[in-house]
């Protein structure tokens, strides 16, 4: 009798292990959306295209790098930026940003508000993807 309620104890902790260390897991699979976009509006910032190429799914991948075109000539940083998941949608979710990026070219300072955009996010083999605006 006391060796089964000892083996049940220790199912009882090795199960409570198991669910506790899948928690963490969950919580960074719920952020990766908004980890994403945040990461896409940072490589627009530095012009860096070969992390817009991995950041984007290939249908996006074109007007992405019209708007990374658009930022050659200047010097582009973020401030303030926030991100949250608005809406979950057929395929993926919705992210909107708070924030700006900031582009300074001979001096003159032009703001972009992020607020303007809201970011579709899909999860395409394996990974969230940058897909449009909705």
């Amino acid at each position: 009798m006391k060796k089964a309620r000892i083996l049940s104890n220790r199912i009882y902790i090795l199960l409570l292990g198991i669910s506790l260390s899948t928690l963490p897991a969950c919580s960074l699979s719920a952020n990766e959306p908004v980890r994403v976009v945040k990461d896409y509006i940072h490589a627009l910032a530095a012009q860096d295209q070969i992390a817009i190429t991995n950041l984007t799914c290939k249908d996006w991948e074109t007007q992405a790098f019209l708007e990374l075109d658009a930022l050659q000539l200047v010097k582009a940083t973020v401030s303030d930026l926030n991100c949250q998941v608005t809406e979950a949608v057929a395929g993926g979710d919705i992210v909107e940003c708070t924030g700006r990026i900031d582009t300074s070219y001979n001096n003159e300072v032009s703001t972009t508000d992020l607020s303007r955009n809201r970011y579709f996010v899909s999860h395409e083999n394996g990974d969230w993807l940058v897909c449009g605006y909705r």
